[in-house]
Order: structure tokens, then sequence, then C-alpha cells
């Protein structure tokens, strides 16, 4: 990944942070502020009200602050990396890009669950390609066994007519066998 897109990353990141802190910390003006301590004076109340003024100054900037710190704490520079490599493996990065500049309206989540659906469909092509060229192969390989089958069915019947004068043989065998030893044995 470019640092460039790390940053960028980051930064938009950083962007959202920075624009929930501003509608978080929204501050009341001083006269919604005075009709939440009705009992108490006018200087108390600017006391109070500076307080709170530098309360929510101070915990705005002491968030944006720590934000950098929390990021490199939870290592969001590299997840970012992993992520896009994860999208470019998936081949999502064009297509979510492509989504996000085409449909600005559609929300990220939607966008990526479009593009979820997407590769969803396209490992389903892809996995019933690999169905089709294995069931190729099981054909190829069934028909190659039946000429195997044939080829050694012939080889069998070749072999036939040697059989046939094998019994003769074997008993002439036996015979001579016989004499030999001096057994005669009648059949």
């Amino acid at each position: 990944m470019l640092p460039s897109q790390q940053t960028d990353r980051l930064q938009l990141l950083r962007n959202s942070f920075n624009a929930s802190l501003r509608n978080a910390f929204v501050r009341t003006d001083e006269q919604s502020f005075k009709k939440c301590f009705p009992g108490f004076n006018e200087q108390q109340i600017a006391a109070f009200y500076e307080c709170y003024r530098q309360v929510l100054f101070q915990v705005r900037g002491n968030s944006q602050a720590e934000f950098d710190v929390i990021c490199e704490e939870a290592q969001l520079a590299h997840r970012f990396m992993m992520l896009d490599q994860l999208c470019r493996q998936q081949n999502l990065t064009d297509s979510i890009d492509l989504a996000r500049q085409s449909e600005p309206a559609v929300k990220p989540t939607d966008a990526v669950q479009s593009q979820r659906v997407i590769a969803k469909e396209a490992e389903v092509e892809e996995l019933t390609l690999l169905l089709d060229e294995a069931k190729a192969r099981l054909e190829a390989t069934r028909w190659e066994l039946s000429v195997r089958q044939e080829q050694l069915q012939q080889k069998a019947q070749s072999y036939k007519p040697l059989l046939s004068t094998a019994g003769p043989v074997h008993e002439a065998s036996k015979l001579w066998n016989e004499r030999q030893s001096g057994v005669t044995i009648m059949s």
C-alpha cells in the first residue's frame, strides 16, 4: 500500500473523529446555561460558564491529541495496510472506489456489502468452473479406464487358445512324471 493511502485513510478517520467531537461537545449558550442554575447569582453563573467552556475545550483538545497515540497503539496504519492488501487480493479495491465515486450517497457498509455479494458471486462462478473441469477430468478418466479394460479383455481373449492346449499338456506332463517315478496311476 502506498504511504499516501495509509495517510489518507488515517486522515479520513481523523476527520470523522473530529467531526464527532465537534458534534458531541457542542457548547450551549450562556442563557440556556443560566436556566440550569436558577439559584445562583450572575457572577457565579459567569464563573461556572467559563469553567464549562474551558472543560469542553480541554476535553476536545485532549481527545484530539490522544487520537494519534491511540491509533499508534492499536496499529491502525498496519491494519489499514492489511485491509487494503486483503481487498486487493479479493479484487475489491477498484470496485469499492468506483462504488464510492458513482454513488456517494450510499453508506460505506452498503457498498462493502454489495462488493461482498459481487465477490461471492464471482467465487460461485469460479467454483462452478472448477467443478465442470473436475467432471470433465472424471469423464476422461472413466473413458480411459473403459479403453484399458477393453484392451485387457482382448489380451485375455488372445491367451484362451494357449490355455486350451494347456490342459492336455498338463495331463501328459503328469503321466510322464508318473512313469519316471515308477508309479502308474490309471485315470
